[in-house]
């Protein structure tokens, strides 16, 4: 916009000389027929019409010079603001516009559009360079959004979701399935000996004890799936278009593993551990996120209370449940 305010006032000061130098030069013109006339009235009674001819003559001659000093003056004055549009279009596409995308750039990326890239067409290599430090500038911010991120949605010791996003993806999945009318299931795992092996072994031994077992369990569960440490000792799957028998299967196949086959807390030590589950359904045992947490920690909890190593049921939406017993 400042480009083309700057070009049409160039532009008018040079229609304005044109004007100018043209009106200058009518009234030369005025002025030689002025005095023409004054001379013809002055010598139409004397008999020397040679002179007044020659005066007249002298008249036309001088009109002449001055006419042709103005045409050069305007066509100099032209010139002159000619070059001055030119120049300044040159330093626009150099200098100016590359500025000017440089700035706007920096704005959309400023204002959270970090995946943005600058791209410039210019043959000075100072812009190009200040353009890859821009779009490296956005890149970082971009890397550290995503690294934030991570932080603010993952547990830090599994890389398993945190509680605060598995709440969220809890919700979304239960709001889904109230706007299709689908359902889902909801497990929530607990570690039997935990305290007793950290109490032995010592808290980084804990650690790796459940880093262990959040992989093994996501080695068993399908990539839809949801898996989340939702506490020291526990961890909550939900799983999408899985009705209660299905849900129960999964259940017991992660228990079974883990009372089957020991997990390795430190270099060359295994330990043996069981889990406890709690499995529920929606909207078959709860009709809200908050009743089917309920329920299945209910059932989670008769489930421990019953000796561990077993799968606790949700059977209604009120949070009765019934214990499992393995065989």
């Amino acid at each position: 916009m400042r480009f083309v305010t700057t070009a049409q006032l160039i532009v008018l000061s040079i229609v304005l000389a044109a004007l100018v130098g043209f009106h200058a030069l009518q009234g030369v013109y005025d002025s030689i027929d002025l005095m023409t006339a004054q001379m013809s009235e002055q010598t139409s009674t004397t008999v020397d019409v040679d002179k007044y001819n020659a005066i007249k003559k002298q008249l036309h001659i001088i009109q002449g010079t001055r006419a042709e000093r103005i045409i050069w003056l305007v066509a100099a004055s032209i010139g002159v603001l000619s070059a001055a549009l030119f120049i300044y279009w040159m330093l626009h596409q150099s200098i100016i516009s590359p500025l000017l995308q440089l700035k706007q750039s920096a704005a959309r990326i400023a204002h959270g559009d970090i995946s943005h890239h600058v791209v410039l067409m210019t043959q000075y290599d100072v812009f190009d360079d200040i353009a890859d430090s821009v779009n490296s500038i956005a890149l970082n911010l971009k890397n550290t959004q995503s690294a934030l991120s991570g932080v603010a949605t993952r547990d830090q010791d599994t890389g398993l979701y945190n509680k605060r996003e598995f709440r969220r993806r809890l919700n979304e999945e239960a709001e889904r399935c109230r706007r299709y009318g689908s359902n889902f299931c909801l497990q929530l795992l607990r570690v039997d000996q935990f305290i007793d092996i950290t109490g032995m072994y010592g808290v980084e031994a804990g650690k790796v004890l459940i880093k262990s077992i959040s992989a093994r369990i996501a080695g068993q569960i399908r990539t839809m799936d949801c898996l989340a440490r939702t506490g020291d000792d526990e961890f909550a799957l939900i799983l999408p278009e899985t009705h209660q028998d299905g849900a129960d299967i999964v259940a017991e196949r992660i228990r079974v593993d883990f009372a089957e086959h020991k997990v390795m807390i430190m270099q060359g030590h295994a330990v043996d551990v069981t889990m406890s589950l709690g499995v529920g359904s929606f909207p078959d045992d709860a009709r809200h996120e908050a009743d089917l947490i309920e329920s299945v920690r209910n059932s989670l909890e008769l489930a421990i209370s019953s000796g561990g190593d077993r799968v606790g049921r949700a059977t209604s939406s009120r949070g009765r449940v019934e214990d499992e017993t393995p065989a």
